[in-house]
């Protein structure tokens, strides 16, 4: 029974993370700069990070897993899914480790900061690599949206991180999850 119950919690938060895509893409369109394209929040990372404090490794990988196939297929495509697959593999992998090893020396800001961080720059170095190994002048363009890019990956980290303290309060006086970091 608890088997089921924790599938079926994971599959709620993978949807919610799919709403959560979605989301993120409307509010996307009014967040550009200047020769940049494609800047997100990242909103459902709160889901993410919250797989990290209350779930083991392996189902918080899952709702890693399910949540990039499910919102880039809806949401994106292939080409997309090549460039965000990845990126959100590493930068969870990267948040698990500093959660595991340096939750009491940094904050879930810190930790969803650099998240946020290796998921841009896995994103452009993948853009750079293999979507565009073949036009010379990609590299500079990227470089050069390099910082409006890791900007804002500091700022919706700072705000993710946030939020996530916030829930975690609620979420753990609720009694229903117990924490994996206890």
């Amino acid at each position: 029974m608890r088997k089921l119950r924790t599938s079926v919690f994971i599959a709620n938060l993978v949807a919610l993370c799919v709403i959560f895509g979605v989301v993120d893409r409307v509010v996307s369109t009014g967040l550009v700069i200047t020769g940049a394209f494609n800047i997100r929040i990242g909103l459902a990372n709160i889901i993410v990070m919250l797989g990290l404090v209350y779930f083991p490794f392996s189902d918080a990988k899952t709702i890693v897993i399910l949540k990039s196939f499910l919102t880039n297929l809806i949401l994106n495509g292939l080409r997309l899914f090549i460039q965000s697959f990845p990126a959100s593999v590493l930068s969870f992998l990267v948040m698990w480790l500093l959660h595991k090893y340096f939750r009491k020396h940094i904050s879930y800001i810190g930790i969803s900061v650099a998240g946020a961080t290796v998921h841009i720059t896995v994103q452009l170095i993948v853009v750079r690599y293999v979507l565009f190994s073949g036009f010379d002048s990609a590299g500079s363009l990227l470089a050069g949206l390099l910082p409006y890019y890791l900007l804002t990956s500091v700022i919706a980290g700072v705000m993710i991180g946030m939020v996530l303290m916030k829930s975690t309060k609620y979420i753990d006086n609720a009694g229903v999850f117990k924490r994996q970091d206890n």
